[in-house]
């Protein structure tokens, strides 16, 4: 009963929420887009000393599903700043600001479903 039911577990949580994501209109996560790729939102914080470099802000933001490029978000507001984390590559996580001055990880999209598939 183990591995194979916690894989058909994983898959079954999935598509309800693939399913209630096509319904409703709303994104699987929170999410921001830059550099042509998505970063999900982590719950995260990224101390000052470790927040390097500016690398953009949201420039379009949307709660609706859709095609977006550039700098989107269907979190953050338009003009949230992202920024480097300091000894991380930026295809792995950077740090968005967000309205209180706290400074959030993003994580590669790609990266995240790979390290949350096996949970």
């Amino acid at each position: 009963m183990g591995k194979s039911f916690n894989k058909i577990f994983i898959i079954v949580i999935i598509s309800v929420i693939f399913i209630q994501g096509c319904s409703s209109k709303s994104w699987a996560f929170p999410f921001v887009k830059w550099n042509d790729k998505n970063y999900v939102i982590t719950e995260d914080i990224v101390e000052g000393n470790l927040v390097g470099r500016e690398l953009g802000k949201v420039t379009k933001y949307s709660t609706s599903e859709g095609s977006y490029s550039g700098n989107f978000s269907n979190y953050y507001k338009k003009g949230t700043k992202y920024y480097e984390i300091v000894d991380t590559d930026t295809n792995e996580a950077i740090a968005i600001e967000d309205s209180k001055g706290n400074f959030i990880k993003a994580v590669n999209e790609e990266k995240w479903w790979e390290e949350n598939q096996n949970r």
